[in-house]
């Protein structure tokens, strides 16, 4: 029943705001997108690739995908797979009035952002779940992991979770499935961390 609720507010509001544009950073994964899948080239320009140009890893995957799938509309496909992940997020929440707030003006906001924020949110809601619900170590390790994928910054709300939750041995796996990450980026694009940390950091 909630996410059945979850998917009417979530479709109304989509209507709604079908005809608002993106924000300009969507168009980032999108040039990504395709700059890889014509050029082999995993960056804005095809002579400066691989750069590690976008925030987030997994919304660049996704972006790859939906660029396979539906080539003129992508930026559509990213709205429909924001408002699964928003759906996603009440379905998995606690039980209370708290997890409909994510159905309020900023949540579904993120619908046509063509950013990474549902992702991370599901994402995000589905670690704390899994921890909440006395998950296997494993788990709770590879959910650190999805959410550094997501969102470098996101590591922290697991990191933290863990920690306060005495899960070290969770915390261990979260550890190598991080510095895997730091590694496979690095090697690829030359850094741990998207370019754009630099610059928001000297900020």
């Amino acid at each position: 029943m909630r996410a059945l609720l979850a998917a009417l507010v979530v479709g109304v509001a989509l209507a709604a705001r079908g005809a608002l544009p993106p924000y300009d950073d969507a168009f980032f994964f999108v040039r990504f997108a395709r700059n890889t899948l014509e050029h082999g080239a995993v960056a804005w320009n095809v002579a400066d690739g691989p750069v590690y140009g976008n925030t987030s890893q997994l919304q660049q995957l996704v972006s790859l995908v939906a660029a396979v799938v539906a080539p003129t509309h992508v930026i559509a496909l990213l709205r429909l797979v924001a408002a699964g992940c928003l759906i996603g997020t009440v379905a998995l929440g606690r039980r209370g009035a708290s997890t409909w707030l994510i159905l309020g003006p900023v949540g579904l906001a993120t619908l046509t952002t063509g950013m990474e924020t549902a992702t991370t949110l599901l994402l995000g809601t589905a670690f704390l779940a899994e921890l909440d619900g006395r998950a296997r170590t494993a788990w709770l390790g590879i959910g650190v992991a999805m959410l550094t994928l997501a969102r470098p910054d996101a590591a922290l709300l697991g990191i933290s979770s863990l920690a306060l939750a005495r899960r070290w041995d969770a915390l261990a796996v979260a550890a190598v499935g991080i510095g895997g990450i730091a590694a496979a980026t690095t090697a690829l694009y030359g850094s741990p961390l998207p370019t754009a940390f630099a610059t928001k950091l000297a900020l």
